[in-house]
């Protein structure tokens, strides 16, 4: 059952699911503002944030930096990319 997955996968990692998804969304944005031409504004959508300002907050909060400043920069070794 889904809450049993749940549970499982807390249990081994230490996080929730939630929690491993939204990494692995930062990630892939993280990836796509270094490697592509995308425009900043479509990323989020490209990688599943349900909106540019929530996707913002998410990287701030990791990474202390906005998107334009992080693609500008080239990257941070913090996000392990």
């Amino acid at each position: 059952s889904p809450s049993h997955l749940s549970r499982l996968f807390r249990s081994a990692t230490g996080r929730t699911l939630g929690q491993r998804l939204k990494e692995l969304r930062l990630e892939q944005a993280a990836a796509l503002l270094l490697e592509s031409t995308l425009p900043i504004t479509s990323i989020p959508l490209e990688v599943g944030f349900s909106s540019f300002s929530h996707f913002t907050q998410a990287l701030k909060r990791r990474l202390g930096v906005s998107p334009s400043h992080y693609r500008r920069r080239g990257g941070s070794p913090r996000l392990g990319i």
